[in-house]
């Protein structure tokens, strides 16, 4: 592909800025009485940069509002885009309450959370207290987790491997006998 064609077409200048809550009071009914259905946005009356995507078959939308808007995309193309991110996590055909990036950093420090709380119980002595040493530790140890992880699945392959190799051998020496 020519870098002219994608220094073009691609914007380093796009930068959009965005707030998720479902913590508000907002409750939004079809005219039938029921709940809206899934894709259905309100605008927010108030305030012309906030909205509230129905993401789940629930009462209870998910409030954005557009912090930062840099190259002035419309509100339509933001909610299209959010709405297309709910069915991005691929554990489920339906959609999540989250936009997928917005899981997988909620998804993420949690596990930061969970390896702070297991390594201060297991070595209280290694926190300095200081809250980006601590950090830059946790960091370091949450790197080395996912190292080992990767070196055991690495080692279990090699097993399953040695495994299939067994099996062909018997079939091959059962198949000449």
């Amino acid at each position: 592909m020519d870098l002219n064609i994608i220094q073009k077409y691609f914007n380093l200048e796009i930068l959009v800025y965005l707030s998720f809550t479902k913590e508000h009071t907002f409750r939004a009914f079809g005219s039938d009485g029921k709940n809206l259905p899934i894709g259905a946005c309100v605008d927010d009356p108030i305030d012309k940069n906030s909205f509230y995507l129905i993401t789940q078959k629930n009462d209870s939308p998910l409030k954005i509002k557009i912090l930062s808007n840099q190259p002035g995309l419309s509100k339509a193309s933001i909610k299209h885009y959010i709405f297309t991110q709910c069915f991005c996590n691929q554990i489920t055909l339906e959609s999540d309450p989250f936009p997928s990036t917005l899981m997988y950093a909620i998804k993420l420090a949690q596990k930061a959370v969970n390896v702070a709380e297991a390594l201060k119980k297991n070595s209280p002595a290694s926190f300095s207290g200081n809250a980006e040493d601590d950090a830059r530790y946790c960091n370091k140890a949450i790197a080395f987790q996912n190292i080992k992880y990767q070196c055991m699945d690495i080692e279990d392959d090699k097993d399953e491997d040695v495994e299939n190799v067994k099996k062909v051998k018997s079939r091959k020496t059962s198949k000449q006998n």
